[in-house]
């Protein structure tokens, strides 16, 4: 049996592998990253000391061929002396090995409540250059200590994706259609992008070493860049 997670709530996730490690009594548990040396074909064939039960979590599936592999998964998936828990949360669902895996498995999705503030402050920004809106946006952020860090990652994933999209490397092809015609009209130059994006690393370290008041950290970049 397979069961595979995926999302960007972390803690749900980190919390659901916690509690299904507690609930597995039936044999041993093995967890496998990428720097285990034990291959996960070997794991799943082998017979265990005191019990030919076992779980198999797996927090690295990238680092494991076995999974390319829609046979070896189809096995494992039948096997009931075998139950693999696999983290997909680093992965982008359109991955040939995100779908193999969810294919074969009992899916669960951890989904973080979208704050479509977040995307409206981007537009105001890089689409708009409005500072007024995007400031307005900013007051208007309810715990905005607590989601800081999420929006500056926001930010960032804007402009990695503008620059992706102006290329069009191999990352653009993953953006969304919706998203993508909306970047691609960001009112950038790749100088300001570098600019910008300097400042938002600047502004993480900064919210992690000193006391600041966050949302006048916002401001004021809003107000220096536009």
């Amino acid at each position: 049996m397979i069961t595979s997670l995926s999302g960007d709530d972390k803690v749900k996730i980190s919390a659901f592998i916690a509690d299904y490690k507690k609930k597995f009594s039936k044999g041993e548990i093995y967890n496998i990253d990428k720097n285990s040396e034990t291959g996960l074909a070997v794991l799943t064939e082998s017979q265990g000391l005191f019990s030919s039960k076992k779980l198999i979590a797996v927090l690295n599936p990238k680092a494991h061929e076995e999974f390319e592999n829609e046979a070896w998964l189809e096995t494992v998936h039948k096997d009931p002396d075998t139950e693999l828990l696999v983290d997909l949360s680093s992965f982008n669902a359109n991955l040939k090995i995100f779908k193999n895996i969810k294919k074969y498995s009992k899916h669960f999705s951890f989904v973080l409540p979208r704050d479509y503030s977040f995307f409206n402050l981007c537009d105001a920004l890089f689409l708009n250059r409005n500072k007024l809106e995007a400031i307005k946006i900013i007051e208007s952020i309810d715990d905005i200590d607590e989601k800081f860090l999420l929006l500056l990652a926001t930010f960032q994933s804007s402009l990695r994706n503008f620059i992706s999209l102006k290329y069009s490397n191999k990352a653009s092809k993953t953006i969304h259609p919706f998203m993508a015609k909306k970047i691609s009209s960001y009112k950038l130059s790749e100088k300001e992008v570098e600019a910008l994006y300097s400042k938002l690393l600047e502004l993480d370290f900064k919210s992690k070493t000193q006391k600041v008041d966050k949302k006048a950290l916002l401001i004021d970049f809003v107000l220096y860049f536009f």
